[in-house]
């Protein structure tokens, strides 16, 4: 009987690198993995990297066999390389997408063109965003839906703030703003601007306390949109109540009502 090839993953280092060289780009979706250029809301992808030839058929962890990818579609794959179509190969478009999609749209040039500017510091900054984002899910998801999972908001938090000591530490690349990285001027993305400078726990905390509000009120629009409404009319209630909102964040409300009206409209 053969034996199972011992997994070979990939380090922080090697992570970081992929995601800079692929400009934080899913290859298999095109999504954008670059969190500072989301809203404050649930459903949002962790980047992750794909084997391009799996550990369990021999392959390595080179970064030259590794490719940038959503959680969503990392797990998807697995060990299937019958599903190795990619969209983006290191950020930029394969002849697959034109042949599926034809050429880029403006918005999608714009993007990449400016995450070409990510350094692989940048990982481990978007890296803490990601577990901040868990952080307050978690406590999203135990309010509403009486989830218990072993990993808490307190764990998703020193997990950032680890992240968080290592970008200090690797930063030598001018700032994010001088090199046009960032797209978006928010307050919520202000905020997470500020882990830059953070040095204690206890201030990152605090930035996740001020998130909350404001994360927990799109999170309730989206879950009662997307995830909760289970008849025609249950959505369209929900969606009025987001149209009508002052205090939904307008991102969230777009794609809600963007949602909508594609699968309504006649």
């Amino acid at each position: 009987m053969a034996l199972q090839q011992a997994r070979k993953e990939f380090s922080d280092k090697q992570k970081a690198l992929i995601y800079a060289r692929d400009r934080a780009t899913c290859c298999f979706s095109g999504a954008n993995l670059w969190l500072l250029d989301e809203p404050l809301r649930p459903g949002l992808e962790a980047d992750w990297v794909d084997h391009v030839k799996p550990s369990a058929k021999g392959g390595g962890n080179g970064i030259e066999n590794g490719v940038c990818a959503s959680a969503t579609f990392n797990a998807k794959k697995r060990h299937n390389t019958a599903d190795q179509h990619y969209l983006f190969e290191e950020g930029l478009p394969t002849a697959l997408y034109f042949e599926m999609f034809g050429s880029l749209r403006d918005w999608q040039i714009e993007r990449l063109r400016r995450l070409s500017q990510l350094e692989p510091e940048d990982w481990f900054l978007n890296r803490a965003v990601t577990w901040v984002y868990q952080a307050l899910c978690d406590r999203c998801d135990r309010e509403f839906y009486d989830t218990d999972y072993k990993r808490d908001a307190d764990y998703w938090l020193s997990a950032a703030f680890r992240k968080i000591e290592a970008y200090q530490k690797l930063c030598v690349a001018d700032s994010l703003e001088k090199r046009g990285v960032i797209h978006i001027s928010s307050g919520h993305v202000e905020r997470l601007l500020e882990l830059r400078e953070v040095r204690e726990r206890s201030q990152l905390v605090d930035i996740a306390e001020e998130l909350y509000p404001t994360y927990r009120r799109n999170y309730v629009a989206w879950a009662e949109y997307f995830w909760d409404a289970e008849t025609d009319q249950q959505r369209e209630l929900a969606y009025q109540q987001v149209v009508d909102s002052q205090e939904v964040c307008k991102d969230v409300r777009q794609s809600i009502i963007t949602d909508f009206l594609l699968r309504y409209s006649s």
